[in-house]
């Protein structure tokens, strides 16, 4: 699947996802989710992905983590 067949299929979904899951920030859930898909769109072989929907998941839960780990 292409980034932007995967961006049209999964952003709302997404933002939905961690607004819900997460509140509305900070880090805002939209720019976590737009994180999420320029790390799969960076990977070199992102076609390789056996389900770009989950690795997008994991990625923007992963990152809302990270933001709460790191000292401000």
């Amino acid at each position: 699947m292409n980034i932007e067949d995967l961006y049209t299929s999964y952003w709302s979904e997404l933002c939905k996802f961690l607004h819900s899951r997460y509140g509305s920030g900070p880090p805002e859930p939209e720019d976590i989710a737009q994180t999420a898909f320029v790390k799969f769109a960076s990977l070199e072989n992102n076609d390789r992905v056996e389900n770009p929907r989950a690795f997008i998941y994991r990625t923007a839960s992963n990152l809302i983590v990270d933001y709460h780990r790191s000292p401000r």
